[in-house]
């Protein structure tokens, strides 16, 4: 799976870079596919379902939109957030000194400052939600016609991460015709 995930990420970049999708294209569509692979493995994984969710009021600044969450109304217990970060380099953003592109690198404090917004927005499941991040980082490969993923600590990885995502996940009670079960 890793393989064809790299290979759509290289087609979204590939056609964002000659023009045939937009910035919002490029933001939206790779963050709303990583999400959505995200939740698909999850769910896959632990038989529950996950919910996007819009409006959710937080403690302090109004309402949010979550990625990915369990159960789906009521209390979050379990929040996924993915943030996609980096972009190639195009002709729109000549000024970009790297040959490459704006690097994810470049992204990451805004994407730790949402995810943990929305850590003290839900504080009251803080503890079952913002216990880990995970990191696909991917880079092209030496000849420049893919994507290849690029190493991160042992404690960042996203398959190490997603284990343990999947534990917590389980370990909720399912739900049935929207009310939980014990």
């Amino acid at each position: 799976m890793e393989a064809d995930f790299l290979r759509a990420m290289w087609e979204f970049d590939r056609n964002f870079t000659v023009g045939l999708a937009t910035q919002g294209d490029n933001q939206n569509g790779k963050g709303d596919f990583f999400t959505d692979l995200i939740a698909l493995l999850l769910e896959s994984s632990t038989g529950r379902p996950l919910y996007g969710r819009g409006a959710v009021p937080g403690l302090f600044f109004g309402q949010h939109n979550l990625d990915a969450s369990y159960p789906p109304r009521g209390q979050v217990e379990i929040l996924i957030e993915t943030k996609v970060a980096g972009a190639p380099k195009t002709g729109r953003n000549p000024a970009q000194r790297n040959p490459l592109g704006r690097p994810g690198s470049s992204d990451l404090k805004k994407r730790i400052t949402e995810a943990g917004l929305k850590t003290i927005e839900f504080a009251h499941a803080a503890e079952k939600m913002m216990d880990a991040v995970g990191v696909l980082a991917y880079e092209p490969d030496p000849g420049g016609d893919r994507y290849r993923v690029a190493p991160v600590p042992i404690s960042l990885e996203l398959d190490r991460i997603l284990t343990r995502a999947a534990t917590a996940l389980r370990s909720q009670p399912p739900w049935l015709d929207g009310e939980a079960r014990s």
